[in-house]
């Protein structure tokens, strides 16, 4: 687990046996954009998040755009940053509405794409 970041990880998705965070490899990569869709995925089908849907749709939609970039193009040197920084926040915004059920779901999504982020940061350090 990478420990200099600025972002604390509070889940424990960054233990599982098959993703490493300071592995920019395809299936590092792939792993963290199927677990970030996945979770994403969930809220939108989870009746109980029926007030968050348009807004998870909205970060959904641009985790799928990043993924066809990476899938094109293998890399993920072309997602924009902004962008990055966009939904990362956005996501943060839904966490800190401070309803008492869901921020352990979104918790995990905010990390996954924390860790799309770290993984894109490390490929560009590589270059």
């Amino acid at each position: 687990m990478q420990k200099n970041n600025n972002h604390k990880l509070k889940s424990q998705i960054f233990y599982e046996e098959n993703f490493n965070i300071n592995l920019v490899n395809s299936e590092n990569v792939e792993y963290a954009f199927s677990q970030a869709i996945f979770y994403l995925e969930y809220l939108i089908l989870d009746e109980e998040y029926s007030y968050l849907k348009p807004d998870i749709k909205k970060i959904l939609n641009y985790v799928k755009k990043w993924l066809k970039v990476y899938i094109k193009q293998r890399t993920l040197v072309y997602i924009e940053h902004k962008e990055l920084i966009k939904v990362y926040t956005d996501i943060q915004e839904l966490y800190y509405k401070k309803e008492v059920s869901y921020p352990i779901k979104i918790r995990v999504i905010i990390d996954w794409i924390w860790a799309i982020i770290c993984l894109r940061k490390t490929e560009i350090d590589i270059i």
